[in-house]
């Protein structure tokens, strides 16, 4: 039963913890999506200008592929890291029903053996007077 409880708790700490990972990568993602708009509103504003030289169109350029390419990264990540929780928590759904079916079986093979003594198989011998200590060898525990 306890290795129930402490697989049901370990389970716990992985949805928190992956719950607090994906909402760093949202969060993340949040701030490239941000970072993108920003680079959008500079090329419209420097579009509207009349006239570009062709390093602060290069620049530009730059500017948004860089961005494009982070949020690319960003998403990438987030769905990662939702498949790795996802996956972990399989595993542990996994070992917990592992847990609780292994249990049942050691509760239905406890309650069907029924522990019985045989009288003939009393080895006891008879303590002998000089003897101060006596020792009882008729212990099966154990197999």
């Amino acid at each position: 039963m306890d290795q129930h409880a402490s697989l049901a708790r370990q389970r716990d700490i992985i949805v928190d913890i992956g719950e607090k990972r994906i909402k760093v990568r949202r969060t993340a993602l949040a701030f490239a999506e941000m970072s993108v708009k920003e680079v959008m509103n500079s090329v419209g504003t420097e579009q509207s200008r009349a006239a570009l030289s062709p390093a602060d169109s290069s620049q530009l350029q730059e500017a948004v592929r860089q961005a494009a390419h982070h949020i690319r990264q960003t998403k990438k990540m987030l769905e990662l890291e939702e498949a790795l929780l996802e996956n972990r928590l399989k595993v542990a759904d996994h070992e917990s029903n592992k847990a609780r079916q292994e249990l049942a079986l050691l509760k239905q093979t406890i309650s069907s053996t029924v522990l019985t003594s045989n009288p003939n198989d009393v080895n006891i011998r008879l303590p002998q007077p000089d003897r101060e200590i006596y020792y009882v060898t008729n212990c099966k525990v154990g197999g």
